[in-house]
């Protein structure tokens, strides 16, 4: 069998599966699958849960066919990182499935950076147990997802305000569900605007990071410099900054080779910060700005934080202001535009 994270709970088998795979890009969904899987097991008398990391086949067969202590049936679960488990591990998989352990839940678990393709052993999983896809949702789907969470939480948004969450939450999806709970509890009654909606995450950090490629889009230096220099005193996530710096530089260099605003993920309610960083910014800028995105990257995972925060700085100063931009380095013989 295999279901979505929109089926759970309703649709989660009455008979235990003997192995169940929860697998996905998306972190929020894969949480969620698993924490639903493992709530219908102990309301099935799984109440013992054991965890390991990796497929460890000797030890997990050892266990399965031990006496529990605490309980009649017990959950063996298994991080299984990328979904990799190697010839002995499919062969290992095949066998319990042939001959499943009474009283055993094999679960495992992957979150994945990219949803794997249906390998042999995930079939087998699939047709003699149960497979879960957590799979990311496409920028299109994102905003009938958060009105429907919205909604959910007891949260009415305006489309206008699902909007502006959505093109500031691609990605981000665990935060945004957070966002939506705390939002419940502090909401008025009624319709959530776009003003309201701001107003109530206006202090969120993470918030503050889409607002800095906005000023950077518009030209505002000033106000990107502050934005900046915020996010550097609450030790905003560099990853994520990143992030949201890359997904509209490279908007802009797709724009730049000829591509429609929808081609290039130019959300609606952004279109008009585009058409000014696009006069400011001419094709030279911007791969000086592609290079040291890259860089910006690279010093975020391996140099100290203040370094990153020098170097993201003058990458504002540039993006936001169209000058100096001299001082950002180009790679040697690297003069088009390319995708990163």
């Amino acid at each position: 069998m295999i279901l979505r994270p929109a089926d759970l709970p309703r649709r989660l088998p009455a008979t235990p599966p003997p192995v169940a795979l929860v697998v996905g890009d998306e972190p929020l969904f894969v949480t969620e699958s698993a924490d639903a899987l493992r709530g219908k097991l102990r309301e099935q008398g799984f109440e013992e849960r054991l965890r390991y990391d990796g497929l460890e086949e000797d030890a997990l067969y050892a266990e399965s066919q031990a006496g529990s202590l605490f309980a009649s049936r017990k959950i063996l679960e298994v991080d299984l990182r990328e979904a990799k488990v190697g010839h002995t591990g499919g062969r290992f998989l095949k066998q319990w499935l042939a001959e499943p352990p009474a009283d055993v839940v094999l679960l495992l678990v992957a979150h994945c950076e990219r949803m794997p393709r249906m390998a042999a052993w995930m079939k087998q999983v699939s047709d003699g147990g149960l497979l879960i896809r957590g799979d990311a949702l496409e920028a299109g789907q994102i905003p009938a997802w958060l009105a429907q969470r919205a909604r959910a939480e007891g949260l009415e948004l305006t489309p206008e305000a699902v909007e502006w969450m959505a093109q500031r939450t691609e990605g981000a999806l665990l935060a945004a569900a957070q966002d939506l709970k705390k939002m419940a509890m502090l909401a008025p009654q009624g319709p959530v605007d776009q003003p309201t909606l701001e107003a109530a995450v206006a202090d969120s950090a993470r918030f503050a990071v889409f607002a800095l490629p906005d000023a950077c889009l518009a030209g505002d230096l000033a106000r990107a410099r502050r934005i900046a220099e915020r996010l550097r005193d609450e030790q905003a996530p560099p990853p994520l900054l990143n992030f949201a710096l890359a997904r509209d530089l490279r908007s802009l260099i797709a724009l730049a080779k000829g591509a429609s605003e929808s081609a290039a993920g130019v959300w609606r309610n952004r279109s008009g910060l585009f058409g000014p960083a696009r006069r400011r910014l001419p094709p030279r800028t911007l791969q000086r700005l592609h290079t040291a995105m890259a860089r910006l990257d690279r010093t975020a995972k391996s140099r100290p934080e203040p370094e990153y925060w020098e170097e993201l700085l003058n990458f504002v100063h540039v993006f936001a202001g169209g000058s100096a931009a001299q001082s950002l380095p180009l790679a040697p013989h690297d003069t088009t535009l390319t995708a990163f």
